[in-house]
């Protein structure tokens, strides 16, 4: 694996799972009109990041994703996820279900964010606290959260572009501020795999051998945390760019493979604007 980044500026989530997370999934009302707005004659919608926290052996996150499967109906594009394996309880490989989806990125998120128990998640890091866990947000309250971000105007920008000539994963990230913002911000590009077939505990303590996979956190291009991007404060129309190398390695399928880049509030946490992108639409 080699990375190789740099900027430039130019102007222009131990214990067992919880048992209270198993609740009945209501649909809730929705009204997806994202806020959003026009920039070169390109819309931009404010789009949310939703980071769950699972484990295979985990019989109650199956939960989760059909509550993901519900607000992805609801809100289609405008939310994007970011599944994390974590814990030994619940990720560690066993005979039975052999494969260890852990990774240092997400068990360090995890444990910065103080998160204990899973299925568990946060939508856009929102209220955020450094000794508080006002952001652990139980899979039944995500959709609620998902409207209230969908519903603000965007503050920036991202585009995603690059080259995918395997096993070179060239990724370029512009990063646009919309609006005049007067803190600074870091940039976080993670790389997520979709349609992995694995095995997965059951509500009803089955193993399913077959279940299938989605958004699963497989590697970072940035600091776990992100990285810190731009000056102190930003002006609007202002641009950052960051570039990367990345030799992908043989155990990930670039078919389902995506890049997913988001910048938050260094000091709130708060996840501004987030992007997707297929690696093999680069």
């Amino acid at each position: 694996m080699k990375t190789n980044r740099f900027f430039s500026i130019f102007t222009t989530a131990l214990v067992a799972c919880f048992m209270a997370s198993c609740d009945v999934i209501e649909e809730p009302v929705i009204d997806n009109q994202g806020g959003g707005g026009v920039v070169n004659g390109d819309e931009v919608t404010r789009k949310v990041l939703i980071e769950k926290f699972t484990g295979h052996l985990c019989n109650n996150c199956p939960n989760a994703d059909i509550t993901g499967g519900q607000i992805s109906s609801q809100f289609g594009e405008d939310v994007i996820f970011i599944s994390y394996h974590v814990l030994s309880n619940f990720a560690r490989p066993t005979a039975d279900a052999p494969n260890d989806w852990r990774t240092p990125e997400g068990t360090s998120i995890f444990e910065f964010y103080r998160f204990v128990g899973i299925p568990i998640g946060m939508v856009n890091r929102s209220n955020y606290t450094t000794n508080g866990t006002s952001h652990h947000i139980q899979h039944g309250g995500w959709a609620s959260v998902v409207q209230q971000e969908v519903d603000t105007d965007p503050l920036f920008r991202i585009d995603i572009n690059g080259a995918w000539s395997d096993p070179e994963l060239d990724v370029d990230i512009s990063v646009e501020a919309l609006e005049n913002y007067g803190d600074r911000v870091r940039l976080s590009v993670f790389v997520t795999q979709d349609n992995i077939v694995a095995a997965q505990l059951l509500p009803s303590y089955d193993l399913d051998t077959a279940y299938v996979h989605n958004y699963m956190f497989r590697f970072a291009l940035t600091n776990h945390l992100g990285d810190p991007i731009g000056e102190a404060s930003w002006t609007r129309g202002l641009r950052e760019s960051f570039t990367e190398n990345h030799t992908i390695s043989n155990d990930h399928d670039p078919n389902n493979l995506h890049i997913v880049a988001f910048v938050r509030d260094e000091s709130t946490h708060k996840i501004l604007q987030v992007e997707r992108k297929k690696v093999t639409d680069l």
